[in-house]
């Protein structure tokens, strides 16, 4: 899963792939490292390969599907509310003794 603002910047990079976008990625560092790796190393040129490009692709595809699909689906159990203010303090007590 790839939070937001991080599939913000992905989708940055799939409208104008290239070495001035590439640092949009540091926020997903496995593909920035891969892109970095393959346009510094592989590619002189600047250009990335058409499968690395394809992969950015379609992890942005598929975060946007399970993203989409997640918020179809609202938690089955509401989260506990604490009726006393104490109650949430309890561990206080076991830490500092009062």
């Amino acid at each position: 899963m790839i939070p937001y603002p991080s599939l913000q910047a992905l989708q940055l990079f799939n409208t104008t792939p290239g070495p001035e976008s590439l640092s949009s990625l540091k926020c997903i560092p496995a593909l920035y490292n891969a892109l970095r790796y393959e346009s510094w190393d592989l590619m002189p040129t600047g250009h990335f390969s058409a499968e690395l490009l394809g992969v950015c692709i379609w992890l942005h595809q598929r975060s946007q599907s399970v993203s989409a699909s997640l918020n179809q689906h609202p938690l089955s159990h509401p989260e506990p509310v604490f009726q006393d203010k104490r109650a949430d303090e309890d561990w206080l007590q076991v830490t500092y003794g009062s």
